[in-house]
This record gives C-alpha cells, structure tokens and sequence, in this order.
C-alpha cells in the first residue's frame, strides 16, 4: 500500500480547498522535489538575501536583552566624555556631581556588529525617572548640533527584534535546505 503525506509549504499558500503547492511522498518510491517545491525553496533564498541587503551588520544577543529604564542614548559620530558630560551639564547643571547623572559609557556599535559606518552610542544612565525625562525632552547640544536623546531600551529591542527576524529567516532557509538535501539523498541522487 502506499501512503500519501502532504506537506503545506507556506500558510499564504492554502487559501481554501487542496493546497496548490504540494508533494507527495510515498513510502517505499523515491521523493522528487515537485516544481513547486523548487519554486518555494528559490522564494525562500530570495527573501533571506533581501533581508541581508536590507539589514547587512545586525547585533547578535545570546539572550533577551535586560531592561535599563534609566538609560538613555545618544547615537553620534565622534565626540568623547568629556563633550557628551558638558552637553548633560548645559541642560542640568552640576549633574555628575549631584548623582543625576550616574554613568556615561562608549558603546563601539561598529566593533559590536562586526562593520563599519553606523554611528557610535553614548549610553548615559541617570539616578531617576525625572531627571531621564528631562534630558528626553531637551535633547543635547554639542557645537552647533543638537542630538535627540532615545530610551535605550527602545533602541536595543529594535535591535532584538532585527537580530530575531533574521534568525527565523535563517532558521527556515536552512530547514529548507535540509528538507530539500533530504529529499535528494532520498531520490539518490
């Protein structure tokens, strides 16, 4: 007797009815990749390499990043501690002394992502949320420039959820190719 399997390849696929992209695998006969099959598996690399161009240099977390809701971020070029301390203490005076201002750290986003180009973040962590809104709304000003200041924790889940996107993407492209390699060394080829 022979048994019938049949394998959904995408959910936007089956609209109703019989799926339209399917194959069929018979125990006992050799597996043959259908057109269709190809056809999805050739979608799927397109979309992983979109998805490479379109996000080349992503952080990668090991796990879920930890809430820091007293953190702020200040994406720029080049700048050092001591411009980014003035900037704070222009818009509050004597912060660094007086414990509103608790910490300022360099984060290498180029050394981190493994690139170059993308602007370096000042992390600045202050003693409470009255003192992180302040900064939100009045931004910072070095020279003539004026840099908006971002909660941190907005800016690494966007990172996460990039880091994420990509791992799927990744995930389902190589089990894609596994099934496909499967297939084939089924079919002896």
């Amino acid at each position: 007797s022979i048994i019938y399997f049949y394998i959904v390849l995408s959910p936007q696929i089956f609209q109703g009815g019989f799926p339209s992209s399917h194959f069929i695998l018979t125990l006992g006969s050799p597996c043959f990749l259908s057109l269709s099959r190809r056809q999805y598996l050739k979608r799927i690399i397109a979309e992983y390499e979109a998805l490479d161009m379109e996000m080349p240099c992503i952080r990668k977390f090991p796990r879920p990043p930890a809430a820091r809701p007293l953190c702020l971020c200040l994406e720029s070029p080049e700048m050092n501690h001591a411009e980014v301390l003035a900037a704070v203490e222009a818009v509050i005076p004597n912060a660094f002394e007086t414990g509103l201002l608790c910490n300022i750290q360099f984060e290498n986003i180029n050394v981190i992502c493994g690139t170059a180009g993308r602007k370096n973040r000042w992390l600045l962590t202050v003693a409470d949320f009255r003192t992180r809104n302040q900064l939100l709304c009045s931004g910072l000003t070095l020279g003539e420039d004026h840099f908006v200041l971002r909660r941190w924790d907005d800016l690494v889940m966007e990172d996460y959820r990039m880091h994420l996107r990509r791992s799927l993407a990744r995930q389902r492209l190589l089990d894609t190719l596994s099934d496909s390699w499967d297939g084939n060394r089924l079919a002896g080829i």
